[in-house]
């Protein structure tokens, strides 16, 4: 990773109290075009509710005039507080110390403080220049030193190169495919472009969404451009410098959540609704897909959820081209129940059951979860004891669903049973 890298996206901030040393990274960033929002910070009252979203790379001093002790940990404190004002609860960035105090005690104070902290986010590395380095005897900061110094430093970071780039090629991507559909067009012929992406995505219902409906259509020809940039984009030897070890179950789940959940929660394919089940019709309901008893399972049985997932065809759903929609039900359930210290998988029947295949973190719970269906239970027309989760799973699942249901109906020998 170079500094060049953020060029392309003002996301650069500098926080300093003496207006010649912001300034001093200032003009080094914009000798190679990357630019950058200077707060000079008299006191924390500078940054009221000044939190920046998307912030990539902070210089952060760590003494402020404001600090009237001689204390390194106050003092560290201090520019803490400061960065907390910048930085919001998520993120990631690149946390450069800026200050002519990086070899002395409240450089260890900062850094240990900012271990403890769960304020705000953590950065994904901290690195350091000593403004004192890069002085010349004029007074003046020796602009080239600075821009190397924090190349070196940002190579080391590989895995976070791999993330920026890909971030540099959206924002280039978006801002390319915007202005090939919307630039150059009056407000009739861009109102009547909206309506068209809206109808492709929703068919011609739910005005009210138009604006919605059009984005979520945008979208989809967002992702074709940007795969389209990414194959084309040259990583180098990027990848001898990724590691062969894989992320737990937990974390696996947690990604898997944002991998298999459509943020767009508006009632069509992929859908999930929760099905009102109590006493003997759940259990039945269950014992239809789990192999395990509800005494072998123990608590986990309790975190059962009977669900139906809408499976209709996506085009169908789009255009309103079909007269009814179908569902398939099933099971959302944990990935394990425990006996004793002894974790064990939950297992369901085979022939006519399917399970996605991928745990998922549910949040509710804390803890990784499945999604199984029973393919005898396709149907059409929902229960009026469906209730809708808020969850909806992205449109490769669906359409695996649908094949899946397919084959079993399909299968040679059904018409004789």
């Amino acid at each position: 990773m170079k500094l060049s890298n953020f060029s392309d996206f003002a996301r650069v901030i500098i926080i300093d109290d003496k207006i010649d040393e912001g300034n001093g990274i200032k003009e080094a960033l914009e000798t190679i075009q990357v630019p950058s929002l200077f707060y000079h910070v008299v006191s924390n009252h500078s940054l009221d509710n000044k939190c920046c979203k998307n912030v990539r790379l902070v210089f952060l001093d760590l003494i402020f005039g404001d600090s009237r002790s001689s204390n390194a940990s106050q003092n560290a404190g201090n520019a803490l507080s400061k960065l907390s004002k910048v930085i919001g609860k998520t993120g990631f960035y690149i946390l450069v110390v800026w200050s002519s105090h990086t070899t002395e005690d409240v450089a260890a104070a900062f850094q240990e403080q900012m271990k403890r902290q769960n304020d705000f986010a953590k950065p994904y590395t901290i690195l350091s220049l000593q403004k004192t380095d890069f002085k010349t005897t004029r007074g003046k900061y020796k602009i080239k030193s600075i821009i190397k110094k924090i190349n070196q430093q940002l190579i080391l970071s590989p895995s976070l190169q791999i993330f920026s780039e890909w971030e540099r090629l959206a924002t280039n991507s978006i801002s390319d495919l915007a202005g090939s559909i919307a630039g150059q067009k009056s407000h009739d012929d861009l109102s009547k472009t909206i309506k068209s992406l809206s109808e492709a995505y929703a068919g011609k219902g739910r005005l009210k969404d138009i604006p919605q409906n059009a984005l979520m259509a945008f979208d989809e020809i967002f992702r074709g451009t940007i795969s389209q940039q990414i194959i084309s984009n040259n990583f180098g030897n990027l990848y001898k410098n990724i590691g062969t070890d894989v992320l737990d179950d937990l974390e696996k789940a947690i990604l898997n959540t944002a991998l298999m959940f459509n943020p767009d929660i508006n009632i069509g394919p992929g859908s999930i609704y929760e099905i009102k089940q109590t006493g003997k019709n759940k259990e039945a309901f269950i014992a239809t897909i789990i192999e395990q008893n509800k005494i072998t399972l123990g608590n986990a049985y309790n975190k059962i959820i009977p669900i139906s997932v809408e499976v209709t065809p996506l085009c169908n759903a789009a255009q309103k081209s079909g007269r009814h929609s179908y569902f398939l039900n099933g099971l959302m359930y944990p990935s394990h129940y425990s006996t004793n210290t002894k974790k064990n998988e939950i297992k369901i029947k085979k022939d006519y059951c399917y399970t996605l295949g991928k745990i998922f973190w549910e949040p509710i719970y804390k803890e990784t979860f499945k999604l199984s269906f029973n393919l005898k239970l396709f149907h059409s027309v929902p229960s009026n004891k469906y209730v809708s989760m808020n969850k909806k799973i992205r449109d490769n699942l669906v359409i695996d669903l649908q094949h899946q249901i397919s084959g079993y109906i399909s299968r040679p020998g059904h018409i004789l049973l």
